[in-house]
Formats: structure tokens, C-alpha cells, sequence
């Protein structure tokens, strides 16, 4: 597995920040936002020094070992308690940004110190971390939380006390490699008693998967001072201190936004494809009244070619009728425009529908994300999903030419019937001369014949009879057209909702799930932060 860098940890913190704002609980991202302010702050002063703070609870002898570690009386030791009410610093170069940077204001530079002048070492006594003083407090955990280095100075009587191990160690097991435990005091001990307590000091630390050094001291007799000395002058040495507790915060956020997201119901992994949404898109087209507006039309094709091919002498009953796709109240301006109402596309029962069926798509295809994340890309989807069918005008809109498309057939079909009627018309009107010249006594000549019937009745009779015929085959021809017609609008009208809502709907959760799978992959790779 390959390391990551620092720098690298870095970016992947501000994404992951950026992608889980509003979407994880606010403490995580907060303290992401923080630690990212934290490590820009700190490459920017000084990565070379080690920052070693001296932190423990009231009564520890934390600043008695301070002075016994550095060789001098430099911190305030005294029987009331607390002692230490702000942080001092004693340094051996010349540091003084890193610990503005710090807050550091009681400082001491040991030139006189042998081991410490000219090192880029900063050890720093802390104030109690149980103090009363609640702003004492506040120092001691800003500092720690700043500090490369940390010894844990704890005492026999207090060494399994809540606050240090509940409040503190536990919070820090993956910056617990640049920490060390001191057990001090121990002259007041008993050496068995000392064993006992340091194995079962050993014992809370395991428990908590704290994996730094557990020493033993006294600071009144000196016991295992010099061997703590030399631990510190190891790691400063190493002038990596810094970069390692960075990437060890990096890693610490990493299981923080994997704890937010599993508390949520979410599991940290890359999210599968989504669904296939061609089931979800019939549903909307059905409630946004396209298979209406398809049977409607073919209705129409059906309504409006029998005006034109069917049979003359009945075609004005037709004519009588309203149109299928204007019983719809599609009105728009003119007779070949139409606008749909919002009978079809902004009722509340569509709107519902929509919503239904986009909400039930959209959690199916947002499984395995933190319950807020999901909730929130589930609310945009629906209202995406609404937004769209309010819009769904321009799908519903369409004119006549592209609902019912008049075939050429037609034409030939309504010439043919107008030649039958003229035909059935002179053999009507002819005979009618016939009949009021017999009322008026006049004698016409005899008419034409072809075979055996007379031209005048062949017109009629004929032009009335093949009209009728053509009209019924008309019907038949128009059934199947109407059929037809309705399959290509329903298949046009579906492929239209489909595009506006896979846009709408599909899109917006696709970006979603690609998100989550970037804050993934930021998420895995502050996990795998190393400092070599």
C-alpha cells in the first residue's frame, strides 16, 4: 500500500470537509475544518521543531518532572493548588513565531542548558488538565492538541482517573505513537506496590489502544528522569516529530468521518450504479397524462380522417363532434397549436405521484449513504422531479401536424368521395328533371343507358354505393392508423419524460453518488497518511 504524503492528506481534508458540510454531524466537520487551519498554520511557521508539552492532572508532580527533565527550576512548583495557571515554554533556538502560533507568552530561552541550547526543541509545561479554572483547561487541550510530543505525567493516586483516560487518551489512540505515559512519584511507593500499579497502568492503556511508551519516574530522587530526557532528545532528533502528529490527526479524522457516517447507517464504501429508471420513467409518464394525450390522439387521427375520407352525405355529423385532444382542454392559440393545461401536469395527485415514485427510485439507488446525506439528495430529487413537471408543458405541447400527421391517402380518399357525391348529385338531380317534366307534361329524351340501367340511376345509385363502401374501408384504414398513431405519440411522448426526467432526476443522483464516492476515497486516503 502505498503511502500518502502530507501535502496529499492535506488536499484529501479540505475535500472531504467540503463534500460532508451539512451532511455529517457538525462536531466532525467542525473539527475537520479546524485541523485543516491547524496544519496550514503550522507549515507555515515551523515543521523542524518538536513541540513536547508536560500535560497532567492536579497534584502529578507534572512541573516538579518539567524542571527535572530540563535541569533547572524554571516552572512554579508550590503546594497550592492549581500551580500552573498559564503554559511556559522553554526552548533551546530561537522559535518565537511557532510560539505565537502557539499562544505561548511565558517564555525561556536555556542557553544555559546544555542538552536543550541551540536545539530545535520546545518543551512546554502545561496547566492541570483537571484544573477548576475552566479556561486552564481550555489552554492545557488546545496545546495538546497542538503539540507534536506529549507526556502524560500521571500520579499513583490519580493514574486511572476518568478525566485522563475518558476525555483525553481515548480520543487519541491514533496520536498515541508520539505520547508517553510517566507514572511519577513513584519513591512514595513501595517497590511491589510500584510493579502493581505500572502493570495495571499498563493495563487501562492496552484497553484503550494507547501505544506510547509507559515510563516510570520520581522527580525527587531523579529515577528515570535522564531516560525520558533522552527519549525527547531521540524524536526532536528525527525533526519528523511534527509531520508525524499531523498525519496521525489526518488519520484520527479519517475515523471520524467513517464513526459519523456509520452512526448515520451509512457504510464508508464507494456507492453501486443506479437503478435502471426506464419502470420509474413509465410511472411518470403515466401520471403526467401522456398515455391520455396518446389515446387522444388517436382518437383524433381517427376523428379527423373520417372527416376527410368519409362517406359525404354523413361526414357533417362527424363534424358535430369535439375533437378527442380538444376534450382535453389542450387549448392553446389557433387551430394548430396547443399548450397543455395544468389539469394534465400541476394537479396535486400528479404532483404526488411524482413524488412517490422519484422518492422510492432515489432511496433505492442511495443505499449505503448517512442518513442526512441521503435524506438531503432524496429531497432534491424530488424536488427536481416536481420542478420538471411543472415544466413538462414543452413535452405536452406539440401542434397538430406532430400529434396527428395527415397521410396522402387522405387527399386521393377525399377527391375520390367529392367525385362519388358529384357523380350521385347529376344522377340525382338528373332523374329530378326527369320526374318534374313528367309533372309539367314535357317530353325529354330518352337518357343513356349502360346495359340495362340508365346512366341517371347508374350515377346516383353508384356515386351513393361507392361513397358508402369507401367510407367503411375508409374506417378500417383509419382504426389501424389511429393505432398506430397512438403507439408512435406514447412512444414519442414516453421518450420525451424520459429525457426530461432522467435529467431532472437521474443526473442530479448520479452527481450525488459520485460525490459520496470522492469523500470515499478522501476519507481512505487521510487513512493511509505516513510521515517516513
Amino acid at each position: 500500500m502505498r503511502a500518502v504524503t502530507l501535502v496529499e492528506g492535506g488536499v484529501a481534508l479540505e475535500n472531504a470537509t467540503a463534500l460532508s458540510q451539512g451532511k455529517l454531524a457538525a462536531s466532525v466537520t467542525e473539527h475537520a475544518r479546524a485541523l485543516s487551519q491547524k496544519i496550514a498554520g503550522r507549515r507555515c511557521v515551523d515543521m523542524e521543531s518538536t513541540v513536547v508539552v508536560f500535560a497532567g492532572a492536579t497534584g502529578s508532580g507534572k512541573s516538579s518532572l518539567f524542571n527535572a527533565v530540563i535541569g533547572r527550576n524554571l516552572a512554579r512548583v508550590a503546594v497550592t493548588r492549581p500551580t500552573t495557571s498559564e503554559p511556559l515554554a522553554v526552548y533551546g533556538n530561537d522559535c518565537s513565531a511557532l510560539l505565537d502560533w502557539l499562544g505561548v507568552r511565558t517564555r525561556h530561552q536555556a542557553s544555559d542548558v546544555p542538552w536543550l541550547a541551540g536545539s530545535d526543541l520546545v518543551l512546554v509545561d502545561l496547566p492541570d488538565i483537571d484544573s477548576t479554572e475552566v479556561q486552564n483547561r481550555v489552554v492545557a487541550e488546545r496545546l495538546i492538541s497542538q503539540a507534536d510530543v506529549v507526556v502524560w505525567v500521571v500520579d499513583p493516586q490519580k493514574y486511572a482517573d476518568g478525566v485522563l483516560h475518558l476525555e483525553f487518551l481515548s480520543g487519541l489512540r491514533e496520536q498515541s505513537g508520539g505520547m508517553t505515559v510517566v507514572l511519577n512519584q513513584v519513591d512514595l511507593l513501595r517497590v511491589d506496590d510500584a510493579l502493581r500499579v505500572e502493570q495495571h497502568l499498563h493495563q487501562l492503556l492496552d484497553e484503550r489502544g494507547f501505544r506510547g511508551e509507559v515510563r516510570v519516574t520520581s522527580a525527587m530522587e531523579g529515577r528515570g528522569v535522564a531516560e525520558l530526557r533522552d527519549e525527547i532528545v531521540a524524536v526532536a532528533a528525527t525533526k519528523r516529530a511534527a509531520a508525524q502528529r499531523l498525519a496521525a490527526d489526518l488519520r484520527s479524522q479519517a475515523t471520524l468521518f467513517t464513526r459519523a457516517a456509520e452512526d448515520e447507517g451509512g457504510a464508508l464504501v464507494a456507492p453501486a450504479s443506479l437503478p435502471g429508471f426506464d419502470g420509474v420513467s413509465g410511472s411518470l409518464s403515466r401520471a403526467l397524462g401522456a398515455d391520455t394525450v396518446a389515446r387522444a390522439a388517436g382518437q383524433a387521427y381517427v376523428h379527423r380522417g373520417v372527416k376527410s375520407v368519409g362517406w359525404v352525405w354523413t361526414r357533417w355529423i362527424r363534424s358535430r363532434r369535439p375533437d378527442p385532444l380538444k376534450r382535453l382542454h389542450l387549448q392553446g392559440s389557433g387551430e394548430s397549436q396547443f399548450a397543455a393545461s395544468s389539469s394534465l401536469v400541476l394537479s396535486d395527485t400528479q404532483q404526488a405521484t411524482t413524488r412517490v415514485a422519484v422518492r422510492r427510485y432515489a432511496r433505492a439507488g442511495t443505499t449505503g449513504l448517512p442518513t442526512a446525506w441521503r435524506n438531503q439528495v432524496v429531497a432534491e430529487a424530488e424536488g427536481g422531479a416536481v420542478n420538471a413537471a411543472r415544466a413538462m408543458d414543452g413535452v405536452l405541447v406539440k401542434s397538430q401536424d406532430d400529434y396527428v400527421r395527415p397521410p396522402l391517402w387522405w387527399r386521393a380518399a377525399a377527391g375520390l368521395q367529392v367525385l362519388l357525391a358529384a357523380a350521385a348529385a347529376v344522377g340525382l338531380v338528373w332523374l329530378a328533371a326527369y320526374w318534374v317534366a313528367g309533372l309539367v307534361k314535357i317530353v325529354l329524351p330518352e337518357p343513356p343507358y349502360w346495359g340495362p340501367i340508365a346512366v341517371p340511376t347508374t350515377l346516383l345509385a353508384g356515386g351513393l354505393l361507392l361513397g358508402w363502401l369507401l367510407g367503411v374501408l375508409g374506417r378500417l384504414l383509419l382504426r389501424s392508423g389511429g393505432r398506430r398513431t397512438r403507439r408512435r405519440v406514447q412512444e414519442d411522448l414516453n421518450a420525451q419524460v424520459a429525457a426530461v426526467m432522467g435529467t431532472a432526476v437521474v443526473c442530479p443522483l448520479q452527481e450525488a453518488l459520485d460525490e459520496y464516492g470522492r469523500f470515499v476515497a478522501d476519507v481512505e486516503t487521510l487513512a493511509k497518511v505516513r510521515v517516513r
